[in-house]
């Protein structure tokens, strides 16, 4: 119930908002008998700022949003693996759609200039997404370096040159080291295309190109039924349609393959020290 509230308002949220939110959801016992200067203090925010919050979501106040903690946990079902298939398909379902009204000339456009393309994951299946984007693209003539960490991201940053292009995959779009290099890689004039999971974050409003993925959290373990699940596989499917939407850019417009220097690493990888 909330959190499906939250899940249709996740494009106007702001980070703070998620900060929020986060806290909320991995406690809802807890704050459903807290006070709103408690639950402030514990998000290290303002009364103002969580009041905001609940307004966002369509609630009247903190008042309700502790009346419906209250309400879920007295109508908790028991683990139903079903309701999780189901909603999760929809969810795959729901990205697929959003993606093929979306217009990838743009993008495509990015990839055909660049005369090189790195690619940077924010974690461990972040990484592993643009691996993926990796093996796709060299398939058909096309290489993206990849970056292994935070050293080598910032490392890469300073070594920018003209004709390259970075993708990041990132969930949050918020990681701190990423983050603070992005205004030096726009005073580069390097073009960013960002896959994230929420709209409004740092890393997308710097990107020439955002695809925002909406993935909510889902009660799917049978015995951690307050645990958090979150599923990544849209992230790969994310990865897939970029490749085939370029596949049919280049048939379209004839565009020679990017990414032409292909040696085994990039300068600096063998450690920025």
């Amino acid at each position: 119930m909330l959190d499906e509230m939250v899940y249709k308002k996740s494009a106007q949220l702001s980070e703070t908002d998620q900060i929020i939110w986060k806290y909320i959801f991995l406690h809802k016992k807890e704050v459903a008998n807290m006070t709103i200067q408690e639950l402030a203090n514990a998000c290290h925010v303002s009364r103002t700022t969580v009041m905001r919050f609940t307004q966002k979501i369509t609630l009247d106040g903190f008042s309700e949003l502790k009346a419906l903690l209250r309400l879920e946990e007295k109508q908790r079902p028991s683990f139903d693996g079903a309701d999780v298939m189901n909603r999760i398909s929809q969810q795959y379902q729901s990205v697929i759609n959003d993606l093929q009204k979306r217009d990838f000339e743009p993008i495509c456009r990015l990839i055909s200039a660049s005369s090189r393309i790195i690619g940077f994951g924010t974690g461990v299946i972040q990484n592993n997404v643009i691996r993926e984007l990796k093996r796709l693209f060299i398939g058909s003539g096309e290489f993206i370096y990849t970056l292994d960490g935070k050293a080598e991201f910032e490392y890469l940053v300073h070594n920018l040159k003209q004709g390259d292009l970075m993708f990041i995959v990132s969930l949050s779009g918020e990681t701190s080291y990423v983050a603070e290099h992005l205004e030096e890689i726009k005073m580069r004039d390097i073009p960013i295309i960002s896959i994230t999971q929420f709209e409004d974050n740092t890393l997308a409003r710097y990107s020439t190109e955002n695809i925002f993925i909406a993935a909510p959290h889902y009660h799917a373990y049978a015995n951690k039924k307050d645990y958090p699940y979150v599923s990544m596989t849209v992230f790969y499917t994310v990865a897939e349609i970029i490749f085939l939407q370029y596949q049919l850019y280049k048939d379209k417009h004839g565009a020679e393959p990017c990414g032409k220097e292909m040696p085994s690493r990039l300068p600096g990888q063998d450690g920025p020290g």
